[in-house]
């Protein structure tokens, strides 16, 4: 469970934190799937694709684990966000400069030492929100 936990928390802070997306090579199976975007092309490239669209958006996020639950083979974390929306957000919505905070949950599965799926809730809409996206 302690190795599930350390893959995850690397995840967080080097690759998403710290910008770092070349460690993915070393954290996630090449054939991942990411659950929240089925569009999105399976496999690592695709999840960086997200990454980088995200922080575009946001250069300077942050995601901070507030909790962490593993059993077998599944990692739960419960996440702030924040950031500033000072890039073009999901290819259309244009920069505001306002911060922005929000909650997710990740449910991660962990085969073979590497991320092969990954499950998520965010609260967008509370995001969307406070940019000034919606009203």
């Amino acid at each position: 469970m302690d190795a599930n936990k350390e893959i995850v928390e690397r995840l967080y802070d080097e690759v998403i934190n710290k910008g770092n997306l070349e460690k993915l090579e070393s954290l996630m199976d090449p054939d991942f799937r990411d659950h929240l975007a089925p569009q999105q092309p399976p496999g690592i490239q695709g999840f960086k694709d997200f990454l980088k669209m995200v922080s575009t958006a946001f250069p300077d996020i942050r995601v901070k684990i507030e909790d962490m639950i593993a059993e077998k083979d599944r990692v739960e974390v419960r996440l702030s966000i924040s950031g500033t929306h000072n890039g073009i957000l999901m290819g259309e919505i244009q920069p505001t400069g306002k911060a922005a905070s929000w909650t997710g949950i990740d449910i991660l599965k962990i085969e073979n030492g590497k991320i092969k799926d990954r499950w998520s809730e965010r609260n967008l809409l509370s995001m969307m929100e406070q940019i000034g996206a919606i009203k």
